[in-house]
């Protein structure tokens, strides 16, 4: 500093002038200016920013998506890019379909892999629930991959499956009076070929593939695919051959019609045959014997609530006789006769019996 009495040149420090020894004032600090400091945004704050941020940014990725999946394009391409990578069941989970037994991702599976599916053979169907609250919601329509009510005709009683699956009882259609057959109809199955079996009382098991298309199916056991099982055959069979041995065994033996206690009707035709057997006054029968029988059934029916059945029974015998010389002959000759059987609920019993 400088000494404002001569002028003289001074340290900073200095308290008198070097030269003419003036007292020197003490030099101002300065005031130190406080700097303000920066306020910090609170936690909270920072927080709030960053939820909304992310939640406006969630909201539009949610509208975005939500307006493509109501693009009937995207829905339909979506589809196909499942079937290309063999993601079945994500493609089965985009069908409009009420599941039934037969409306299954298993079966839907097989039968994709048999078909060929493009952009312009697949239809869209509109749901009346919405997809995330607020966007349309599309499913792909099975129109071009299912069977619709397909009516199934069998055997009265008979069990049914189809492709494996036992055909319930929900399914019967009870408006078709069709004298002992019942019908089914199925509302909708994936079309394709499936396994077809049916096991009743009277016929042996039919088993058969048929295949189902998109168009209206029927599927009728008709007639010539019904066998009667071979052990009814033989049981009816057998019965009539001993109803007919013993009406003439008791015959030979001169016993009275009505002692027989018989479970059956004999027409008048029969009862004629049985009274002259016995013999005559011109020759007596000792014995009679049969061979060579055969059963000729007919497909059964139903009257008052009864399932009866029709067959013909014929057969050879020969007899052996005295004429009123007292010499024994022999004849042989053929026979049929009809009889009716009844079913009682487990096993087929005569009816009726008469003489052709």
């Amino acid at each position: 500093m400088y000494c404002p009495r001569c002028g003289a040149e001074n340290g900073n420090n200095s308290m008198f002038c070097r030269e003419c020894g003036m007292k020197l004032s003490s030099p101002k600090k300065a005031k130190a200016v406080p700097v303000p400091k920066k306020k910090k945004i609170p936690k909270y704050v920072i927080a709030v920013i960053a939820v909304l941020g992310v939640l406006i940014l969630g909201i539009t990725v949610f509208i975005n998506l939500g307006k493509r999946s109501e693009n009937v394009g995207v829905v339909k391409q979506q589809f196909l890019s499942y079937l290309e990578k063999h993601k079945y069941e994500k493609a089965y989970q985009m069908l409009a379909i009420e599941e039934n037994e037969w409306l299954t991702e298993p079966q839907f599976e097989k039968m994709i892999k048999d078909q060929r599916i493009s952009k312009r053979d697949l239809q869209v169907e509109l749901q009346n629930e919405k997809k995330w609250l607020f966007f349309r919601k599309w499913k792909i329509s099975t129109e071009g991959f299912t069977a619709q009510q397909v009516g199934i005709s069998v055997p009265a009683g008979a069990v049914v499956t189809l492709g494996g699956i036992e055909i319930p009882e929900k399914y019967q259609d009870n408006t078709y009076t069709e004298e002992l057959k019942d019908y089914y109809v199925i509302p909708e199955l994936f079309t394709g070929v499936y396994p077809l079996g049916i096991t009743s009382d009277f016929y042996e098991e039919i088993q058969k593939e048929i295949t189902l298309e998109t168009y209206d199916s029927y599927i009728e056991v008709s007639e010539d695919m019904l066998v009667f099982k071979e052990d009814m055959l033989e049981d009816i069979r057998e019965k009539g051959k001993n109803a007919l041995e013993e009406l003439c065994t008791a015959a030979i033996n001169h016993n009275e019609l009505s002692s027989l206690g018989l479970s059956y009707q004999i027409s008048s035709s029969v009862r004629e045959d049985y009274e002259s057997i016995g013999g005559t006054d011109y020759y007596v029968i000792y014995q009679v014997t049969f061979s060579d029988f055969d059963i000729i059934p007919e497909n059964p029916y139903e009257e008052h609530g009864r399932i009866y059945m029709e067959t013909s029974l014929e057969y050879s015998g020969v007899s052996q006789y005295s004429d009123g010389s007292g010499s024994m002959k022999s004849n042989s000759w053929t026979g049929q006769s009809r009889i009716r059987f009844v079913w009682n609920e487990e096993a087929w019993e005569i009816d009726t019996y008469e003489k052709i």
